[in-house]
C-alpha cells in the first residue's frame, strides 16, 4: 500500500456448508488503519470467494484486550449479526460455522448481495494504462 509495503492479510477458509466461507483472519497494520484499505481488502476477499463459487461469508469477532477497536468492523462493513437474521437463515449460518468458530459473535453476508458501505473503488492499473 503505497510506500508502506505489505500491510494486511485476509484469510477465509471453507466452512461446514459447501457454499460458505469463514473469514478466519483479518489483519491490518495500524499505519494504514482508517484509510479505507480495510474496506478494499474485505471487498477483494469477497470477490475472490464469489469467483470460487461461495455464496456466503461468515465473520466472527472474538473480543480480546488488543482488538477492541475492531469490535464494530464487521457490522460497519456490511455483515449482519446472526442475531438480526431471520431464524432459519441464522440457524443455517451458525451450522455452517460449526467447528470453525471460536465462541465469538458471528456475522453473515450473502456474497451475491454483499455491498460494503462507503467503499471507494479506483481504476486498476490496466484501466489507467489504457486511458493514458
Amino acid at each position: 500500500f503505497g510506500d508502506h509495503g505489505i500491510v494486511g492479510l485476509t484469510i477465509a477458509r471453507p466452512a461446514a456448508a459447501s457454499d460458505a466461507a469463514l473469514l478466519d483472519t483479518f489483519l491490518i497494520s495500524c499505519r494504514v488503519l482508517g484509510r479505507r484499505l480495510e474496506a478494499w481488502m474485505l471487498d477483494a476477499c469477497a470477490r475472490q470467494l464469489r469467483q470460487r463459487g461461495y455464496r456466503r461469508l461468515i465473520g466472527e469477532f472474538v473480543p480480546s484486550e488488543r482488538n477492541n477497536m475492531a469490535s464494530k468492523f464487521l457490522a460497519e462493513h456490511g455483515l449482519v449479526p446472526l442475531a438480526a437474521l431471520p431464524p432459519a437463515e441464522a440457524a443455517s449460518a451458525a451450522a455452517a460455522a460449526e467447528g470453525l468458530a471460536r465462541g465469538g459473535e458471528l456475522y453473515f453476508a450473502d456474497l451475491h448481495r454483499f455491498k460494503i458501505p462507503h467503499l471507494d473503488i479506483y481504476a486498476d492499473d490496466e484501466a489507467l494504462a489504457r486511458s493514458a
